[in-house]
């Protein structure tokens, strides 16, 4: 599986992340979550953030999708299709990848 971001053709790793064994890439340090991943992370709260990453998220939930994140082309690593970048749930102010096809979604490393 090639990395949307980075392109790296390196075998990505195995992370537990909030009980969900997430695939990282060992280049550019980004994730993918299978469609169904996201859901379980969701639905499960061991992690916790920074009273400062709370605050920054929420300020960046309305300001829509950025533009360098617009126009930066990432393929999906399933089927090799273009992905589009979506702020996750509308208003999150979280920025993900996501796959047409449902295969899943990329997170850059932050």
């Amino acid at each position: 599986m090639n990395c949307p971001k980075c392109e790296t053709d390196q075998k990505f790793s195995s992370k537990i992340y909030e009980g969900v064994v997430v695939d990282v890439c060992p280049n550019c340090l980004g994730v993918w979550l299978e469609e169904h991943e996201i859901t379980k992370i969701l639905n499960t709260n061991i992690e916790r953030f920074s009273p400062e990453l709370i605050s920054e998220t929420v300020n960046a939930a309305f300001t829509g999708v950025p533009e360098d994140e617009i126009r930066s082309e990432e393929d999906c690593p399933k089927c090799n299709e273009l992905m589009i970048a979506v702020n996750y749930a509308y208003s999150s102010g979280i920025i993900v990848d996501r796959c047409l096809k449902s295969h899943g979604i990329w997170l850059d490393h932050m």
